[in-house]
């Protein structure tokens, strides 16, 4: 029961941040490039180890610098050399999860924290960002 627990919650925020409110504001990358030139990268909006293939790269943001959501597409080629980068989840099940063919998988590095699903068949990719402050105890 818990392991649905955490894939229902990882699911519905995804998809409320996916969804967004009337103040988000959307911008759209045609590849890796135009991403670099917008600060993509720079701005750890994405981060640095996505494919050099990437394109059709949306970008859904708001008020709070903190979040972030989109989905872009990359090579299939490049989906295995990606994948591996990403980190499974604690729970073997919570991997192992094929949400319409995507797999779920994340990221951190420093304060940010990336979830994705990503579709190796389709070279397609969705994404939220938070950055997550640590605590010191």
């Amino acid at each position: 029961m818990k392991q649905n627990y955490h894939i229902s919650l990882f699911i519905l925020c995804f998809l409320i941040l996916l969804a967004g409110c009337s103040d988000n504001k959307s911008t759209t990358y045609k590849d890796r490039a135009a991403a670099e030139a917008g600060l993509v990268f720079e701005q750890n909006i994405l981060p640095k180890i996505i494919p050099d293939s990437i394109f059709n790269i949306k970008i859904e943001s708001n008020q709070d610098p903190s979040s972030t959501a989109g989905e872009f597409y990359f090579a299939t080629e490049d989906s295995e050399a990606f994948i591996n980068q990403l980190k499974e989840f604690s729970e073997p099940q919570e991997n192992e999860l094929a949400f319409m063919g995507y797999l779920i998988r994340y990221y951190s590095e420093q304060d940010n924290v990336w979830a994705f699903l990503v579709n190796s068949e389709k070279g397609h990719c969705q994404f939220t960002m938070s950055i997550v402050e640590k605590t010191t105890p």
